[in-house]
């Protein structure tokens, strides 16, 4: 992704921060000189050297973010920015929205009722945060994205590094979250012995039928936490929840079979966070997952911030190399998946009920989900251990013989 600047960091409080800095280390002799330097009034920088609050801490009270809370809005900002999946404008205001619910309720005090933030909140807020600016983003060809992938991967491995240098995070804190497909009835291609004799060797099955989807996690220590399994419909139905399933299975619905918004943020409070919830409660958690829109809301990122969850977002068109599930243990899933809808297709070919596809699939997660595929999927993508070279070698390009 190639990036344009709209408007350069310029602000007042961006040159008053230079000139703080620069009159610090001693680059100017006189309060007068730095000023002078950086185009604002002697007397505003003397105050400020001298204690005296910024208009926007005087005005603290009048912001609907209070000065740390706006921190806290940049610090992931910035961290969405370096994994690739820089936050829109709507997204920005979503995630303010979170946080001033978030301080609301841990008040004793009835929440008053509140306007939405508007769309001018950003303009005010840049003003405040100069390090963080708009930009206009333009898409690339498939070909250029490829001849850059060196890169996006280099920045990737830079961010990740960078965040585990910075916690330490034990590998059963470290977690892996994606969602996948499943059309009921879908068999794959086999090989089979038949007579010569016969004119056709087709193989009867009973056809796709509808998609139910599965969000499923793993962390790099080989284990995997319960699932959620969202049907196609309006309301879940225990009937189709076989009598042996855990307990900590997790069933939803929506009108397609795929996800929603709705459900990465069910995902998240009823299943990752109290599942993986750590007993020292200063313990964070690592959680790496793609950008799709359903996955990265501001309730998701409010949440993260609150319960010492760090997100890491997969660059774009990368997962096939860099996701652990996609790597190492979806294809085996959706083997063993098809391998259990043709045992069940030799006694009848018609329709799955949707009982039966759910044993289908605890059988087949207990082949594919071994900790020997897990932990095979973290180490192909140089993840666990850390090892950017695993991945970076495969995208070199081979020179030709001479």
């Amino acid at each position: 992704m190639n990036t344009i600047s709209q408007n350069p960091s310029d602000s007042p409080e961006s040159r008053m921060q230079d000139a703080l800095q620069a009159h610090k280390s001693g680059k100017y002799r006189s309060v007068r000189a730095a000023a002078i330097a950086f185009s604002i009034p002697p007397s505003t920088l003397s105050y400020r050297i001298a204690g005296r609050a910024s208009r926007s801490q005087a005005h603290e009270s009048a912001q609907i973010l209070s000065c740390a809370e706006e921190k806290t809005l940049v610090r992931w900002l910035t961290r969405l920015t370096r994994t690739g999946f820089p936050a829109s404008p709507a997204l920005a205001i979503k995630m303010a929205e979170e946080i001033r619910r978030g301080r609301l309720q841990l008040s004793k005090t009835p929440p008053p009722l509140l306007r939405p933030i508007g769309e001018h909140w950003i303009d005010r807020f840049r003003v405040r945060r100069p390090d963080i600016h708009t930009l206009w983003t333009r898409q690339i060809e498939h070909t250029r994205h490829h001849a850059m992938n060196s890169d996006v991967l280099r920045t990737w491995f830079d961010a990740v590094t960078g965040v585990r240098i910075a916690h330490h995070y034990r590998p059963e804190c470290i977690y892996n979250m994606d969602e996948s497909g499943l059309a009921v009835g879908a068999s794959q291609s086999s090989r089979a012995l038949v007579s010569v004799r016969e004119k056709s060797s087709w193989k009867v099955i009973a056809g796709r039928q509808e998609w139910i989807t599965a969000i499923e996690c793993i962390n790099a220590a080989g284990v995997a936490i319960p699932p959620l399994i969202i049907f196609k419909a309006k309301h879940t139905n225990t009937a189709w929840i076989p009598a042996h399933t855990s307990r900590d299975w997790r069933f939803s619905t929506s009108n397609s079979g795929w996800t929603s918004d709705s459900h990465a943020y069910e995902w998240l409070t009823t299943v990752f966070e109290p599942e993986t919830r750590p007993e020292d409660p200063e313990a964070r958690r690592l959680l790496i997952m793609d950008g799709h829109g359903s996955h990265i809301t501001a309730n998701v990122i409010a949440h993260c911030m609150e319960h010492a969850i760090d997100l890491l977002i997969l660059p774009p068109h990368c997962s096939h190399v860099l996701q652990p599930l996609d790597v190492s243990v979806f294809s085996p899933l959706k083997r063993a998946l098809a391998a259990e809808t043709d045992s069940v297709a030799r006694l009848d070919a018609g329709r799955v009920a949707r009982v039966e596809w759910t044993r289908m699939y605890i059988r087949a997660r207990e082949k594919a989900f071994t900790a020997s595929n897990i932990r095979s999927g973290w180490r192909n993508t140089g993840l666990e251990p850390l090892s950017p070279i695993v991945v970076l070698d495969k995208r070199r390009p081979v020179s030709a013989p001479i």
